[in-house]
């Protein structure tokens, strides 16, 4: 008798084909937020090697120089003197806004962008308000140099954009921005734009200010010089928003900022008052702060770097961006 042979297909059935659908999705679900997670643990590293670098940088530029940078080279228009009526601008000479990053820039490898904004010639960023009253018709190079999107100065996980937006008043001009600011102590923007702000500030970063290392009697591994900063890119044309341009220095705006307020503040400037901010906007507050969850890096004046998580005790950390306030700094 002959053999029947009887073809049988074999393959999944619409049921075990969605079972198999069901646990992908399920192992996806799973595996998600462990490849996020280890792509923010990789922006996270590779933003505290970029804070780090800025540091040494500023160490390098304190060895050749003497003392630390200042927070920005010069005054502004109102030409207030400092603390104890000292007076640190006596000269349109000093009325320049280059931030103390811009002057580091040759310990970065930047010795050419250095040159072209041309710092000790014209004066980046003059006083005058505004932005600059046609200086860049006078040096295109600067202005080309402003705009410049510098690695170095950029936070891998900074979900800001890479220049100023919204820049009504100089349409034309496209400066470039920052992750990071310099610290001025524990005065910001509650206290004013004054005199106290802007040159008598218990940190170490402020107008035309210059700092030598031996001042920072409460312990260079305890003294802050650098944090992050989010949303650098915001700016509406009235100082209520504040912006972060990595070449220009301002109170509590770009490349400045301060403890007053908590790290990571959500907070909103109004009239003198703090009030909860609807847009989250951190820099509102004059704040450091950051797109990594729970804190921000900070670079000390010795050289390592920190994260701090935000919900730090505010007095240690106030303490930290001191210089010579003779506070006790805990372990956190």
């Amino acid at each position: 008798m002959p053999c029947l042979r009887t073809n049988r297909r074999s393959g999944f059935t619409l049921v075990e084909l969605l079972v198999v659908i069901a646990i992908i999705g399920v192992l996806v679900a799973l595996l998600l937020p462990a490849v996020q997670s280890a792509r923010e643990a990789a922006r996270r590293s590779q933003c505290q090697n970029s804070i780090r670098q800025i540091a040494l940088a500023t160490l390098q530029y304190t060895d050749t120089n003497g003392s630390l940078p200042p927070g920005r080279l010069g005054c502004d228009f109102a030409n207030q003197p400092g603390a104890g009526g000292k007076s640190f601008c006596n000269s349109d000479e000093f009325q320049s806004a280059a931030s103390g990053f811009a002057l580091i820039l040759p310990y970065l490898e930047e010795q050419p962008l250095y040159d072209a904004l041309d710092i000790d010639g014209v004066g980046i960023w003059l006083h005058h308000g505004n932005w600059d009253d046609g200086w860049f018709t006078t040096n295109p190079a600067a202005k080309n140099g402003v705009e410049q999107v510098l690695p170095s100065f950029r936070c891998a996980s900074d979900q800001s954009e890479e220049v100023l937006v919204e820049l009504q008043d100089r349409p034309e001009l496209s400066p470039a921005v920052s992750s990071y600011a310099m610290s001025m102590g524990t005065q910001g923007v509650n206290n004013g734009a004054g005199s106290t702000t802007k040159f008598g500030n218990d940190g170490l970063f402020m107008y035309a200010r210059k700092f030598k290392l031996r001042q920072v009697t409460d312990g260079l591994s305890k003294t802050m010089m650098i944090g992050e900063v989010a949303d650098g890119h915001l700016y509406n044309g009235n100082y209520t928003k504040y912006m972060n341009v990595w070449s220009r220095a301002s109170r509590y705006v770009s490349c400045l900022r301060s403890t007053e307020n908590p790290l990571n503040s959500l907070l909103l400037v109004t009239t003198g008052q703090l009030e909860p901010n609807p847009l989250n906007d951190q820099a509102s507050a004059g704040a450091f702060g950051s797109y990594h969850p729970s804190g921000a890096h900070f670079a000390f004046v010795d050289g390592h770097v920190e994260f701090l998580i935000e919900s730090i005790e505010f007095d240690n950390y106030q303490a930290m961006s001191t210089r010579e306030g003779g506070e006790i700094v805990t372990a956190e």
